[in-house]
């Protein structure tokens, strides 16, 4: 059933139903008056329905035509340049480096022995004649700052040929002043022995050297005794002791 035709129903309804309430008692009888015939209801007429507009579906945008990308030609592989094998290096044997040997001088001529560190440049003398001998004789060198006597003879009091040593070292440089500075015992070669150690000035006071002197006597019956002069008092003790520790009795 359409809206327009139902809407009059309604109304028509309404109508009768009003039209009934006030029809008058059937005991007073009214003076015959026309019933107007209800008005015919005028049915609406039904409305013309609201177009249902069309759905425009959006115009779709074209997608572009993807541009084809040129594909870029590959590049080679670069060609491996083979390594070659590494060469073996043969390995120099190693020189031997040579030790250098230790140069020391030997006076041995004289039935004693005495190692001097160094090539050094040895005098002899005699005592007693003009040429030293095993009997007698006097040895003189250089020793890296040490001016160096070794003397020997016979049976000899060790105190006389220490202060005799002494004294003729004096009496050679009268232009000096020399002093005593002390003395003790010492060791060569098993043999024991004495030492004193002195001191020259100048005439002005300043000090000029000095010297060490020892003595001893071996087991073959000789006495030898040994000084060293010099202007350095550190080098003349090391000399010294170096000397006396290179001494022996025999050969």
């Amino acid at each position: 059933m359409s809206r327009g035709v139902l809407a009059g129903a309604v109304v028509f309804l309404a109508l009768w139903a009003a039209c009934s309430q006030t029809e008058p008692s059937p005991t007073s009888v009214p003076t015959s008056t026309p019933i107007p015939s209800p008005a015919a209801t005028q049915v609406p007429s039904t409305p013309t329905p609201t177009a249902v507009p069309t759905q425009i579906p959006p115009t779709a945008t074209p997608t572009p035509a993807p541009t084809a990308t040129p594909t870029p030609t590959p590049t080679p592989a670069p060609t491996a340049t083979p390594t070659p094998a590494p060469t073996a290096t043969p390995t120099p044997a190693p020189t031997a480096t040579p030790t250098p040997a230790v140069l020391y001088t030997e006076v041995n001529s004289y039935g004693f022995r005495l190692i001097v560190d160094g090539t050094v440049s040895v005098e002899s003398l005699g005592l007693l004649q003009d040429e030293a001998r095993e009997e007698d004789g006097i040895v003189l060198f250089e020793y890296e700052g040490a001016n160096s006597t070794l003397l020997w003879l016979g049976d000899t009091d060790l105190d006389e040929l220490l202060f005799d040593t002494y004294n003729q070292i004096v009496e050679a440089q009268s232009d000096l002043a020399f002093s005593l500075i002390s003395e003790g015992i010492i060791t060569v070669d098993s043999s024991e022995g004495k030492f004193l150690t002195f001191v020259s000035n100048a005439a002005s006071g300043d000090v000029a050297g000095g010297g060490l002197t020892g003595v001893w006597k071996c087991t073959t019956g000789r006495v030898f005794s040994l000084t060293v002069t010099g202007s350095d008092p550190v080098v003349l003790q090391i000399r010294f002791k170096r000397l006396l520790d290179g001494f022996s009795c025999s050969l």
